[in-house]
């Protein structure tokens, strides 16, 4: 998968079938994306990897002010670790 869509259970490597999660994950980072016109994390994919996996991402109301409160709460639920 393309690391800045990765939920943190597949960027940690996990075996087995990616579980719903993941793809509400991924889900929470297309909304972002369109939200924002950018990925919650950038960079090199190792950087975006280790961020996934230990950061959070800023609300998308810090790039664009117009976000409704409640999609930008939406947004940040989806991609909750």
């Amino acid at each position: 998968g393309t690391p800045a869509y990765m939920s943190p259970e597949q960027a940690r490597g996990e075996k087995g079938e990616a579980q719903p999660a993941a793809d509400q994950y991924a889900a929470g980072v297309v909304l972002y994306e369109l939200l924002t016109g950018r990925t919650p994390f950038s960079g090199p994919p190792a950087a975006v990897i280790a961020a996934v996996l230990t950061a959070e991402p800023e609300p998308p109301r810090k790039h664009r002010r117009a976000v409704p409160r409640d999609l930008e709460t939406v947004c940040l639920r989806a991609m909750s670790k």
